[in-house]
Parts: structure tokens; C-alpha cells; sequence
């Protein structure tokens, strides 16, 4: 099936759709610490839709004293990307390790 003009396929750009294809959460987070979007990986992982995800903080998500948050705020700082491993994100609202 083709995709017509005003179609959400059409209106995606191609990096959209990689990132939403990536096997590896991603999360696109605002400088006031706000989820601006996430893709399918991450709705898996964190077993919480987009949508809800769109109305939380980092902070929130991952919790105040998260490695992830002080990454986030050193790579702003830096402006660069980051990597980071074996992170625990163990919360009550996830259950188990991640």
C-alpha cells in the first residue's frame, strides 16, 4: 500500500524512522528535563506507553539520584552523546532489574 500526501508515513522524516526502528530504547529528553519522545524499544523496556512517557521527567522515570540524569546533564554540557552500561533502573513502579 502506497503511502498518500497526509499520511503519518509521509509526514515522518527518515530519521524518525530509524530511531523508531532501533532495537535499543531511545529517549528524546528537553532541556527542562521533560520525555519529548520515545521510541517502541523504550515503551518496551520501561513497559510504559509513549504517551504516558510524554508526560514525565527523566527524573521521574529513572529517579532523582540516577546516573542517567548527571550523563544527560554532562552531555548537554558538553554537547555530545553518551553511552552508558549496566545502569541499575530499578524503581517500584518497574519491578526487576533492567
Amino acid at each position: 500500500m502506497m503511502a498518500q500526501k497526509g499520511d503519518v508515513a509521509m509526514k515522518t522524516s527518515g530519521l524518525d524512522r530509524v530511531s523508531m526502528a532501533l532495537p535499543h530504547p531511545l529517549l528524546l529528553v528537553a532541556e527542562n528535563g521533560m520525555i519529548n519522545d520515545a521510541n517502541p524499544a523504550a515503551e518496551a523496556f520501561f513497559d510504559i506507553g509513549r504517551a504516558f512517557l510524554q508526560r514525565m521527567s527523566l527524573e521521574k522515570l529513572c529517579g532523582p539520584s540516577s546516573a542517567i540524569a548527571s550523563m544527560v546533564d554532562e552531555a548537554r554540557a558538553k554537547s555530545t552523546s553518551f553511552n552508558i552500561y549496566r545502569v541499575d533502573l530499578r524503581s517500584q513502579r518497574m519491578g526487576g532489574e533492567r
